[in-house]
């Protein structure tokens, strides 16, 4: 690999590490408007439970449903998925703690994701396209 292309997957590593960041002190402050500036408008977003929603319905389950007490990623794996880098798959432990607002019931979770950000073609921001969230055993 050559050092131009080693520093290009470099950059596209933290910037895509920045923006996964900037997802989850959304989710903590529950920042809606800043999480929507983070996911594509043709979201798919499944939870660890199986249930998918678009970006709508998600956003809905974030601001309504679900509070997001702390949320903290580990080890966080990103590459890129095309030659043009303007595709990138980050998979990895995440761990959070929820409060149900129903019920108040507080859930610690530990799941594993993978995501798929892109590059918006329109001002170069990379937004998150899919999540999929599974339950560690």
């Amino acid at each position: 690999m050559s050092t131009n292309t080693q520093t290009t997957l470099n950059t596209l590593q933290q910037e895509i590490t920045q923006c996964e960041q900037q997802r989850c002190d959304a989710l903590v402050k529950g920042d809606i408007a800043a999480l929507e500036k983070l996911l594509t408008q043709d979201l798919v977003h499944i939870h660890a439970n199986g249930q998918g929603e678009d970006l709508s319905a998600y956003l809905n389950t974030v601001a309504q449903h679900l509070e997001f007490l702390t949320v903290q990623r580990v080890d966080l794996k990103i590459r890129a998925s095309n030659a043009a880098l303007n595709v990138a798959v980050a998979t990895g432990e995440l761990k959070q703690t929820i409060r149900v607002r129903a019920n108040g019931q507080q859930v610690d979770m530990r799941i594993v994701t993978t995501q798929v950000w892109q590059r918006d073609d329109a001002n170069g921001q990379w937004k998150q396209s899919s999540f999929h969230a599974t339950n560690i055993a």
